[in-house]
């Protein structure tokens, strides 16, 4: 009785779920790579599916949870093409989610399936940047698009890009004129929030 309590004081203190979804797609993932590896600028897929725990008040797929489940997206895509293993546990380097843009174009309905569709599409000297395409099933129609940010603390992505075995060669992809002008509003915001305040 006093482990049904604990486990169930888990679920409501912690989000536990979203942990032991982690550390089992960390190991399916770590499997599945020993098979094969993808190259850095592959498509990841992850697939999943809308349930009660996931709505909101309109019945639609909660905004926060397409965020959510991008985490898994971006989880499988760092194992995938093995940047996560070169910042690996015991090293000081880390990525980290720096900034997001989301556009949300079609709501997603309980019991409709999906699939995230992550990609790195331009790094510079501080961080990678992810889209994220989240498709419902199966027409393939697009409801959200994403865009991370993913800071690199404690190197540079060239030098996590460099360690690749195989991709010490590979470059960028140009900046497409989408990221430019999302990158220049983060820049405006920026600026923005820097300036001295105020007040009345």
């Amino acid at each position: 009785m006093d482990m049904v309590v604990c486990f169930l004081l888990l679920f409501v203190i912690f989000d536990a779920s979203y942990y032991l979804r982690q550390i089992c797609l960390v190991i399916m993932s770590v499997i599945r790579r020993r098979s094969s590896t993808k190259h850095l600028l592959e498509s990841s897929v992850i697939e999943g599916i809308v349930l009660m725990n996931d709505l909101d008040l309109q019945f639609h797929m909660n905004n926060a949870r397409y965020l959510r489940e991008c985490d898994f997206g971006r989880t499988k895509l760092w194992i995938e093409n093995r940047i996560i293993g070169k910042i690996g546990i015991g090293r000081m380097v880390r990525l980290t989610n720096a900034a997001a843009s989301v556009r949300y174009r079609k709501s997603l309905q309980l019991f409709n399936r999906y699939k995230i569709v992550s990609k790195v599409i331009f790094w510079d000297e501080k961080a990678f940047y992810v889209e994220q395409q989240i498709l419902r099933q199966p027409d393939d129609f697009v409801c959200a698009v994403i865009i991370c940010k993913q800071s690199v603390i404690g190197c540079s992505p060239d030098s996590l890009v460099q360690k690749l075995s195989g991709h010490s060669t590979i470059s960028s992809p140009p900046k497409t004129r989408e990221l430019q002008s999302l990158l220049e509003s983060w820049q405006h915001s920026s600026d923005r929030l820097n300036r001295p305040r105020v007040y009345d």
